[in-house]
């Protein structure tokens, strides 16, 4: 009788981490790492990738907005004889704001510094029901 281990399925994730500005990235991406890990060490025999599940250990993150998983595309779904591991993880972090409150953050995207309210345009209130 011969007993043959499980096959091991190793999967590479690209994410994409939108973080608040007052967030610090190197915590951001050392806790996105940890959760990540914490995530793969529980995955059982058999189970594969299920992106909404990793998503929403993700946003459990202090100082994560939103997160956007890249690559892999869709679920990964494994044999019942078969560990899925993540292998490599590569992480591109965004800063959460408007573009009229980049000019705030060195490098961003935006930002949710806080900006004069002259320097902020008007809305037009009419269109959204709202009777100045």
């Amino acid at each position: 009788m011969r007993i043959l281990g499980p096959e091991i399925t190793t999967v590479d994730l690209s994410l994409e981490v939108t973080r608040f500005a007052n967030a610090d990235p190197q915590t951001i991406e050392a806790d996105i790492l940890d959760a990540v890990e914490n995530f793969a060490s529980n995955l059982q025999l058999g189970e594969g990738l299920i992106l909404s599940r990793l998503i929403n250990v993700l946003m459990e993150v202090d100082g994560a907005y939103n997160v956007k998983i890249l690559l892999p595309e869709k679920d990964v779904l494994v044999p019942v004889s078969c560990f899925l591991q993540i292998g490599e993880v590569e992480i591109t972090q965004k800063i959460k704001g408007r573009t009229y409150q980049d000019s705030a953050i060195p490098g961003g995207t935006g930002g949710d510094e806080t900006t004069p309210g002259s320097l902020i345009p008007n809305v037009n209130q009419q269109n959204f029901g709202i009777n100045p």
